[in-house]
């Protein structure tokens, strides 16, 4: 018990390869759950989630992503789409153990499920020097 509470006090201990992937996997499930649904978007560019990324990350989202309003046109009067499941197709650590980063590889459902606007989104997730996760690169509608 003082090994663990001194490797703490000191701060020395290095995150496991399993904590830094879990982090990695956290902030690519709240950054697609975010960005991705349509339903609680109050106007076009109300983007929710973008914190979640770097700069360069969120000028991607920026430009790729589909305003509500051309999500409407597409739907008809149909519901706009709410991502109700993030599921992670693969997690592949970026250099030493993940300390780069990790390639999070997801699969987006949404309800309702008739429509798919982006059912397949990469992201590649790093660490910042405060210690969060954000995304820094994005592609959807396909793998990274």
């Amino acid at each position: 018990m003082a090994i663990i509470l001194s490797c703490l006090l000191l701060s020395g201990c290095e995150e496991t390869e399993e904590q830094r992937q879990y982090k990695a996997i956290s902030a690519a499930k709240d950054f697609n759950m975010a960005i991705l649904d349509y339903q609680h978007r109050t106007s076009n560019d109300d983007i929710q989630g973008l914190e979640l990324a770097t700069e360069s990350a969120q000028n991607i989202v920026q430009q790729q992503l589909k305003t509500p309003d051309e999500i409407a046109r597409l739907k008809g009067d149909q519901e706009m789409p709410e991502v109700v499941n993030v599921a992670i197709l693969a997690a592949n650590p970026i250099g030493d153990g993940g300390k780069a980063g990790y390639i999070v590889n997801t699969r987006i459902q949404y309800y309702p499920n008739c429509y798919r606007y982006v059912d397949i989104v990469g992201l590649k997730v790093i660490p910042t020097p405060s210690g969060e996760w954000k995304v820094d690169n994005v592609k959807l509608g396909e793998k990274l």
